[in-house]
């Protein structure tokens, strides 16, 4: 076994876009104390985006979106190629060219983020003392995937 992915100081969670040729890996570490970021330093609260060949190996890694306030602590892509994550104070949904597009504020802290229901359009987030439910638009893209291939959704 051999690691496809190094540059990421803490990696905290992955998902693929809708065709499989894109690795998002959300990076969960925090900031130096005095909050200036390093240029030496891979990131830190921030998802990055690797291209994936011959569905093993994953290069031209670079940053997609710095997550801010908190840290991506979980997050999931939708069918379009958006991302859906976690951070202190909301979800922040950031598109393919990592532009941020939607902030849907939550009362707590959240800790993750996940698609789900019969359609896939079922936006659950477990937060700091509670479980939330959004109803979405849009669908995950695992169950667009799964069910591009005949498989249940």
């Amino acid at each position: 076994m051999r690691p496809v992915v190094v540059d990421v100081e803490m990696p905290n969670g992955l998902a693929f876009s809708p065709d499989e040729s894109l690795l998002y890996v959300a990076d969960s570490g925090m900031l130096p104390p005095d909050g200036r970021r390093d240029p030496g330093r891979p990131g830190g609260h921030s998802i990055h985006v690797y291209d994936v060949f011959d569905g093993r190996l994953c290069k031209n890694g670079r940053e997609l979106a710095v997550v801010d306030p908190g840290v991506p602590d979980g997050f999931r892509v939708d069918e379009h190629g958006d991302v859906w994550t976690s951070s202190f104070d909301s979800v922040q949904v950031i598109d393919p060219a990592g532009t941020l597009v939607e902030r849907i504020e939550v009362p707590e802290k959240i800790a993750n983020v996940c698609f789900g229901g019969t359609d896939g359009r079922t936006l659950y987030v477990a937060a700091s003392a509670g479980l939330y439910r959004i109803r979405t638009t849009v669908r995950d893209a695992a169950a667009v995937l799964r069910e591009s291939r005949g498989l249940s959704v």
